[in-house]
């Protein structure tokens, strides 16, 4: 196995792979004994499981996992997330409530595209993540697989995610694509995960990809050529997803 993030060790992610896999076995042993908690506590513990296992698909994808194997971690996720957000004192995603959801969500839905997710997950990521018609980017990507939904007339993050918005619409799409990629990080300064390769041991760190900006090259069949190789992009999860779609 070869890592494909940079930042970090081999050692690091194969540590990190495995203290986050018991850490999520331990939370979901420990959701048995929360049967007469407070509702809240036992949302923000289904809350913490369903944020564990996004850690983990991309800690593995950053420490070289075989990414046919991660269709698995996907699914984990969409049950996980499925059970909070179905839980009564769930909070709701509002994208226009903070950057960090809507790019979560962002995420999650381009993980999905790139990996072919059965319709039946797709759909039920979609019934958790909510926010229908609410985001033109967010709506441009998932109308490459699901027809019928409201129409989103703005873009809510407007100067972090113009650029891509624009790729999607194919004046410039390459280029677009390059420059968005050389702001991404520096514009992500409101997610939790900023700058956490710096902490100590770490930090959590599980890798920096931009999930997105390779579904919006895949989705809309965007040479990649121009910027395969830039930092951020997951050049690996592109090919995957490009041989999927040709048979």
């Amino acid at each position: 196995m070869n890592k494909r993030e940079t930042l970090m060790t081999q050692e690091y992610f194969d540590e990190e792979v495995k203290y986050e896999t018991e850490t999520i076995e331990d939370f979901q042993n420990d959701l048995l004994d929360l049967h007469d908690a407070n509702p809240k506590d036992v949302a923000s513990f289904l809350y913490s499981i369903f944020r564990k296992n996004c850690e983990l698909f991309f800690l593995k994808y950053s420490q070289g996992e075989d990414i046919a194997l991660l269709k698995n971690n996907l699914n984990d996720i969409v049950d996980a997330f499925e059970k909070y957000s179905s839980h009564p004192s769930a909070e709701k995603i509002k994208f226009d409530d903070g950057q960090e959801d809507y790019e979560t969500s962002l995420w999650l839905i381009s993980i999905a595209i790139l990996l072919n997710i059965e319709d039946h997950n797709f759909n039920r990521l979609l019934v958790c993540i909510g926010n229908e018609g609410e985001d033109e980017l967010f709506e441009a990507l998932v109308a490459t697989r699901i027809i019928g939904r409201k129409t989103a007339k703005k873009l809510i993050y407007l100067k972090e995610y113009n650029l891509l918005l624009d790729a999607t619409k194919g004046a410039h799409n390459g280029i677009n694509i390059q420059q968005f990629l050389l702001s991404w990080y520096g514009n992500m300064k409101q997610c939790y995960w900023y700058d956490n390769h710096k902490g100590k041991d770490g930090g959590g760190f599980f890798g920096y990809w931009c999930w997105e900006a390779a579904a919006v090259a895949v989705a809309f069949n965007i040479d990649d050529t121009r910027f395969r190789d830039m930092k951020y992009y997951p050049k690996d999860m592109a090919d995957f997803a490009r041989e999927l779609a040709n048979g």
